[in-house]
């Protein structure tokens, strides 16, 4: 489970839609919840035209190939992994680059000769074809729509995010580097600075969920509270107030039901 990964590993659950994305961050050892606008990240001229100058030196400045993007072999039993380098944009193209890092190696890892923090993407693949298309390296590589619509989302304006990604990372079609890659998820998620949650894009419960999110971190509800004491409290108005709590049952729980039971 997640969960018992190290203090300094969080969780982050993130959700756009046509308005500004949602980070759900939760230490382990404090909880937080923050939701941060479209333009948070303030990035240096000179690092929008670095990253600009580093799109074209990867795809091109107007094309990029119908080529099939090949990945170079792991060899078995070798503790190195690929770290997807996610580069800025705001249009449907997504680009990136795959790097490829000792996984028992410096701390944070070494890539490129430089030490380079990443984050760890947990999601689930729903329908499984391979419908959509990102640019790595300047060739095509096939993804679900799921993981399109959280690259979409996460990327950010101007500046590269580099993350581990299950689907991208390994090569799926090598069964042996797939078996091989699976037995490190354990540490990958540990060295990871942020785990990344996605729960898929914003719907009418998603900034409602969020707001009783915010309440039950901010009011510090517990194990020790008699909701979780009694299960049948919940149900008591009079609990639920002193908690600070909304009603049960509301529009309010039923938001955060839909967005846990999210496939």
């Amino acid at each position: 489970m997640l969960w018992t990964f190290r203090n300094q590993l969080h969780h982050t659950l993130s959700i756009k839609g046509s308005s500004s994305p949602y980070y759900f961050a939760v230490p382990l050892n404090k909880s937080i919840f923050k939701h941060y606008g479209a333009g948070t990240a303030s990035r240096t001229t000179k690092n929008a035209v670095r990253h600009k100058v580093r799109q074209v030196e990867l795809v091109g400045p107007t094309q990029k190939s119908t080529d099939l993007y090949t990945y170079a072999a792991i060899p078995e039993h070798d503790s190195k992994i690929r770290i997807l380098e996610l580069l800025g944009g705001n249009g449907v193209d997504v680009y990136c680059y795959m790097h490829t890092a000792n996984l028992e190696g410096s701390h944070p890892l070494m890539i490129n000769r430089k030490h380079q923090t990443f984050e760890a993407l947990s999601y689930t693949w729903h329908d499984q074809s391979l419908s959509e298309v990102i640019v790595c390296e300047g060739k095509t590589l096939n993804i679900t729509a799921g993981l399109y619509d959280a690259l979409v989302s996460l990327r950010q304006p101007s500046a590269s995010r580099w993350i581990w990604i299950d689907q991208t990372c390994i090569n799926q079609a090598d069964v042996q580097e797939r078996s091989e890659q699976v037995k490190s998820m354990r540490l990958i998620y540990n060295r990871a600075s942020l785990v990344v949650v996605w729960r898929g894009k914003e719907d009418e419960f998603t900034s409602t969920a969020f707001r009783l999110i915010d309440t039950i971190f901010t009011k510090h509800v517990s194990a020790d509270d008699s909701l979780m004491a009694d299960h049948e409290a919940i149900w008591d108005r009079h609990v639920m107030d002193t908690m600070g709590l909304p009603p049960f049952p509301s529009f309010d729980w039923e938001s955060l039901a839909r967005l846990f039971e999210r496939d």
